[in-house]
């Protein structure tokens, strides 16, 4: 739908090779906090080390795989160097501050599958309503983009999955405010916080 949106011709292949690239990105988002975190701690060469490996792989791999599989064998190179980079990076992190793979796991996968859960039907509808037009296709995406996002902001508001101050800024706003949110914001303390594990480790 959102292809169809953009180009109104969708290009055979395209829906596979950007849901393909979609997924690849999934754990280079989830590395994002050990990025800031090593950063932040002085040791900014561990997602540069991680980023120039996965620079490389890219290239290997596609190199490798593109005269045997064309397209394909591009889309494949790039999604397993995405991958496989993120995931280095988030061991590399882990090892820096002694950091269990559980710590990773437990913060992740809950996420991962509610965002999965929410997301399965506006696929299934993406895929089955006979919308045709780039402008009925825009409010399409548009509508079910909205619907999405509230519900994700609404549940991490609810699992205190969210900053202090974006829950407090979120307890005012309608629909993705939670009452829970805002009562684990206004309890907060009014000194500073104390430091959690990985802080000290960082420290």
């Amino acid at each position: 739908m959102l292809l169809t949106a953009w180009l109104e011709h969708v290009p055979p292949g395209t829906p596979i090779i950007v849901a393909a690239l979609s997924l690849a990105y999934l754990a280079n988002v989830s590395s994002g906090v050990g990025y800031v975190v090593a950063a932040a701690a002085g040791h900014p060469g561990i997602a540069a080390r991680a980023a120039i490996g996965t620079a490389f792989a890219n290239l290997a791999l596609t190199a490798m795989l593109a005269p045997i599989f064309g397209l394909w064998g591009v889309l494949v190179g790039t999604a397993v160097a995405l991958t496989g980079g993120a995931l280095v990076q988030v061991t590399m992190v882990h090892w820096r501050f002694e950091l269990p793979a559980r710590d990773y796991r437990d913060a992740v996968v809950p996420t991962l599958a509610i965002c999965f859960a929410l997301a399965a039907p506006i696929a299934v509808a993406s895929y089955t309503a006979d919308v045709h037009g780039r402008l009925p296709a825009a409010c399409f995406v548009l509508v079910t983009s909205v619907a999405y996002i509230v519900l994700v902001m609404r549940w991490a508001a609810r699992k205190g999955r969210l900053p202090i101050r974006v829950g407090r800024w979120l307890s005012g706003v309608p629909l993705l405010g939670s009452p829970l949110a805002a009562k684990r914001a206004t309890n907060s303390p009014t000194g500073p916080a104390p430091p959690s594990p990985l802080a000290e480790r960082a420290a």
